[in-house]
Parts: C-alpha cells; structure tokens; sequence
C-alpha cells in the first residue's frame, strides 16, 4: 500500500483541547450575559407626575448604566413637570438620537 498524505490518523488530543477551550468560552459568555442583563429597572412610579427627587436619581442612575430611549423621554417628561424646559429639551434630543440608532438595528 502506498503512504498517501491524504489519510492521516486525527489528533485526538488537539480535539479534546479544541473541545474544552469552546466549553469554557461558552461558560464565560453565559456568566456575562447573565450579569449584564440581571441589572434591574428602577422601581419608580409610572406616571412622571408622581415622581419625587428620590425617583428621579433612580432612574438618571439606571439611564446612565443602560441608556434607553424609554429612559431619556421619562427623565425629559420629568423636567417639563419641573419647568426646567432647558434640561427637557436635552434629554429628549438624547431619547430621540437612541431610538434613531434602536431604528437602525
């Protein structure tokens, strides 16, 4: 018979390693995934009306962790109840630049 290059005995320990590195790849990306996505909403009153001082820090907190454009447009809704037109305008830009990008995905 002749030695054909074609044909060659696998290397069953590169496979093995080959295999635990993706498992524990695929372990790690798990626990990311899950501490990246177990960061809880605020717990703040619906309607913006209802909102104390201590509601707002809870949700400007939360917006500055994971920016949502649902976040922006409640922090900007609170600042017209304020009066403060000045703060609303510019969260409200921020909401609509988000939910633009959001679009885009």
């Amino acid at each position: 018979m002749q030695e054909n290059g074609l044909f060659v005995r696998p290397n069953l320990k590169g496979f093995l390693i080959g295999g635990v590195f993706v498992l524990a790849f695929h372990c790690v990306m798990q626990q990311i995934e899950g501490t990246t996505l177990s960061v809880p909403n605020p717990t703040v009153p619906v309607s913006v009306v209802q909102w104390n001082e201590g509601d707002y820090l809870a949700m400007l907190d939360h917006v500055t962790e994971r920016p949502t454009s649902e976040g922006y447009y409640k922090l900007g809704a609170y600042f017209e109840k304020q009066k403060d037109f000045k703060r609303a305008k510019i969260f409200l830009r921020k909401a609509e630049a988000l939910s633009e990008l959001d679009d885009d995905e």
